[in-house]
């Protein structure tokens, strides 16, 4: 009979134990809630895709989760936000009305009747447009943001037309700015962008868009040198895999974003390295512009007086 009272108080036990809430046997975050922000996704000049998770409620019912955002690297409530009406687990919201080629932040936040709790802060970049509409994305690389693809603008920031060529007889003696694509195959424009000569760069009326400029020698050096020095740095800026780079080597990464792929060049031979190969332009003309090959993840630099055609990558001024 003992026995039997104690199987029966040790049955009520459990079933008073399994009958508490599942939110009370996580943590309570001092009784706010748990939440986790997500990766941004779908990024584009002015809108983008955020969102979170609710981990747990703190013991409390959730009146109202969200993402928040803005150019301080610790977004609250307090300015830019999406409330959403999710209780638990995830949700996402569309951000919307933010600056192109501008770094944000975003986290995901919950409220409960003790207060409210956010997630990581997580950065991202929006895109922006050149002044004949390509879009191009954006990477923050230390403090410098980037874009990751390289120019395809054929009008100067003014309007002008910049003058191109259908062959490469006059490109060497050319007294104004010109652009090619490379083996004038239009389908290579997408990917690898357009070849321009350096006084395509120079000219006053502007090749970059708006608040976007070709990158010093020492802007060069200072993303060569985050990625470990110009021995290593290619493994670290070339885009991965053999789609583009015909050659590669097993250490690519990416790691910085920043897709470098082998767009060739124009030189006095006529168009060469597609596959293999890139060079992009500095600013000025007594600088040194940036090679980068497949093969190998040493950076090379080339006199940038030279006349020939180049990639031009942006910079955020």
């Amino acid at each position: 009979m003992k026995f039997s009272s104690i199987v029966a108080t040790f049955s009520i036990v459990l079933f008073a134990i399994s009958c508490e809430p599942e939110d009370d046997l996580v943590p309570d975050n001092n009784g706010l809630p748990t939440i986790s922000t997500y990766a941004v996704k779908g990024i584009f000049t002015d809108t983008a895709v955020a969102g979170g998770v609710i981990i747990a409620n703190g013991g409390n019912e959730i009146k109202e989760s969200g993402v928040c955002w803005g150019e301080d690297p610790i977004p609250t409530n307090n300015t830019n936000f999406v409330a959403d009406s999710v209780k638990q687990g995830s949700f996402t919201s569309v951000i919307r009305n933010m600056k192109p080629g501008t770094v944000y932040y975003v986290s995901a936040y919950a409220k409960n009747a003790n207060g409210i709790a956010y997630g990581e802060s997580v950065p991202f970049s929006t895109s922006f447009k050149d002044q004949d509409g390509h879009i191009y994305h954006t990477v923050k690389i230390g403090t410098q943001l980037w874009a990751v693809e390289n120019l395809r603008a054929t009008h100067y920031r003014n309007g002008d037309e910049v003058a191109t060529v259908t062959t490469l007889n006059n490109w060497f003696n050319a007294t104004e700015g010109l652009y090619c694509a490379y083996g004038f195959e239009n389908a290579n424009i997408e990917v690898y962008g357009l070849l321009y000569n350096h006084k395509a760069t120079s000219d006053t009326r502007k090749i970059c868009p708006e608040g976007w400029r070709l990158p010093t020698y020492k802007e060069w050096k200072t993303l060569t040198d985050g990625g470990g020095g110009d021995q290593v740095a290619g493994n670290v800026l070339k885009g991965t895999g053999t789609t583009y780079w015909t050659k590669t080597t097993a250490d690519v990464t990416n790691k910085t974003g920043f897709t470098a792929l082998p767009a060739g060049i124009v030189s006095a031979n006529g168009f060469l390295g597609i596959g293999t190969n890139t060079y992009m332009w500095a600013a000025d003309a007594e600088e040194l512009g940036i090679n980068i090959v497949g093969d190998s993840p040493v950076i090379t630099w080339f006199n940038n007086k030279a006349d020939g055609g180049n990639s031009i990558r942006l910079i955020k001024e």
